[in-house]
């Protein structure tokens, strides 16, 4: 068994960090869980709460730096209001833009 490269809970302090320092109003929490993760991760949300769920195994397997653009990604799905809606292609990529630019901002490696 491979121990885990980043924990849940390192994922939240990066969440946090993201967060701060965009100054977004968002707030949540993340759960480990591959079935409903879909693939790395995934959101659901209701208001500025959301819950971004992560699969397991790829914690053992992707950097910090990627992480963090994933919980980006997931969190500007919850700031532009698209976990409400079936995802589209358009909305995965503005997802992308500005996740990629807060991650950045806060001082990730995005490329």
């Amino acid at each position: 068994i491979l121990p885990a490269q980043l924990t849940v809970w390192q994922l939240d302090q990066i969440a946090s960090y993201i967060i701060t320092k965009n100054g977004l109003n968002l707030q949540g929490e993340i759960y480990a869980d591959a079935y409903r993760a879909q693939g790395f991760a995934a959101t659901t949300s209701h208001y500025n709460h959301s819950i971004i769920y992560v699969d397991p195994y790829k914690l053992r397997s992707l950097s910090e730096n990627t992480w963090a653009f994933i919980i980006a990604h997931e969190l500007a799905h919850q700031h532009l209001g698209h976990a409400y809606g079936r995802p589209t292609v358009e909305n995965e990529l503005i997802a992308d833009r500005f996740g990629a630019y807060w991650a950045w901002r806060a001082g990730y490696d995005v490329n």
